[in-house]
């Protein structure tokens, strides 16, 4: 694992689109020597690749069993099941379980992992510009928290469709 005590946004881009190119190939030492040459040098962006690759590797599995998320209760929401994987966040499937009324939602859940205080504040800055956007077209954002371990999330309208890169 990595820590930094402020990772900038230029760098967080630069770690996302390295990963995003990584992500593409399968396992092995083709990837591996794509992400040493993306990184052209820089032990230390390698080493948080790398840190997300293998995080994203273990989930890609076997999703459901792996996830320590599902069957967590958030506020008056438990998580049913993983939606998708980015490399800031994850998306669930969740349920209201307070037995007050019946609903689906999409929970958003920032990875403990990347919780530097600018992550965060990126993170709680999307958080709170959601709950000032009000447009038909737009989902909805509901609620909002963070995790027993200190995660931030977000709790939103769940969506059921086709997913962007299907439709594309």
């Amino acid at each position: 694992t990595f820590a930094t005590p402020y990772m900038d946004p230029a760098r967080w881009q630069r770690i996302e689109s390295i990963f995003n190119q990584a992500i593409a190939e399968p396992v092995g030492p083709r990837r591996d020597a794509l992400v040493r040459t993306l990184c052209a040098g820089d032990e230390h962006l390698a080493g948080e690749v790398f840190a997300l690759l293998t995080e994203d590797d273990r989930f890609a599995d076997d999703p459901e069993s792996s996830d320590p998320r599902v069957g967590l209760r958030l506020g008056a929401y438990q998580i049913d099941s993983r939606i998708g994987r980015g490399g800031m966040a994850t998306v669930y499937r969740a349920a209201r379980a307070d037995d007050q009324f019946q609903q689906q939602v999409a929970i958003k859940v920032m990875d403990v992992r990347l919780s530097d205080p600018a992550l965060v504040a990126l993170f709680r800055n999307e958080r709170q510009i959601l709950a000032m956007l009000e447009h038909p077209v737009l989902t909805r954002l509901l609620d909002g928290g963070v995790t027993p371990v200190g995660e931030p999330y977000l709790v939103m309208e769940l969506v059921d469709g086709v997913p962007i890169d299907q439709y594309c």
